[in-house]
């Protein structure tokens, strides 16, 4: 994560690639209070667990979530 935001130079920013299998989660149900998240798809779909509703995200997505 952290040589992906040093070769662009970006100080305040950080990159995550993950690659999931069918049937698994990306991580725990959680919010930041202090950062902003941005989710890019880029290939497949996944479910989207967003205030307990959930909705399907596919292909060149692309979701914003505030802080807190």
């Amino acid at each position: 994560d952290k040589e992906v935001a040093k070769n662009f130079e970006a100080k305040f920013l950080c990159f995550h690639l993950e690659i999931l299998d069918p049937g698994c989660f990306s991580s725990p149900y959680h919010y930041h209070e202090q950062e902003k998240e941005l989710v890019i798809v880029l290939e497949g779909e996944a479910t989207l667990r967003q205030n307990n509703k959930f909705r399907k995200i596919s292909a060149f997505d692309l979701i914003f979530f505030p802080t807190g």
